[in-house]
């Protein structure tokens, strides 16, 4: 009962209005999408990976630990060198890898990338930024254009809205206890 009061935001392969909105009538307070976000003009993302996200494909990605130092967890990135590298090694663990130390690019400051590093690639990094953790979700396939944030936004409430026949700036009832949404322009 207590789950049922508290919002829930739904993620995960969300990359257009319909994904949202399914989402929110499945019961979802919200949805967060992070992959399609990245590939907008506003984004810190390096320009390299904004482009290897818009020719990816969903099987492009691998559920993987490959990127793990700093940030030791389970991650969605892009299949790139780095990672067919520690594929083809058998996936070692830390201190074990191909081109452990090996630094492959250099941020904006001049402090040095090493391989493995969970950090993505953002503007004004160079090097070999392609080789850096390059996160992309399973909705890769979704990404077709590098918009403005704010372009991208309403094109996924007007899918939202085209995808549910929402009509006059309001929404449907996602929750049973929830308002009517309003849309102000």
């Amino acid at each position: 009962e207590e789950a049922k009061q508290k919002p829930v935001v739904a993620s995960g392969g969300i990359g257009n209005g319909d994904g949202i909105c399914k989402a929110l009538l499945a019961g979802a307070s919200a949805a967060m999408l992070g992959t399609r976000f990245v590939a907008t003009i506003e984004s810190n993302g390096h320009p390299a990976h904004k482009q290897a996200i818009l020719a990816a494909h969903a099987q492009d990605t691998a559920l993987t630990v490959c990127f793990q130092d700093g940030w030791p967890a389970t991650h969605r990135a892009l299949r790139n060198r780095t990672f067919v590298l520690w594929d083809a090694a058998g996936c070692p663990p830390p201190g074990k890898r191909p081109g452990e130390g090996e630094s492959i690019a250099t941020r904006p400051d001049g402090t040095k990338v090493l391989r493995y590093d969970y950090r993505s690639p953002y503007r004004g990094m160079e090097g070999a930024v392609t080789e850096c953790a390059m996160y992309a979700g399973l909705s890769v396939d979704f990404v077709k254009d590098i918009p403005t944030a704010g372009e991208l936004v309403e094109r996924l409430w007007q899918e939202c809205m085209a995808a549910h026949d929402i009509t006059a700036g309001t929404a449907p009832r996602f929750r049973k206890k929830s308002k009517d949404v309003r849309i102000r322009r």
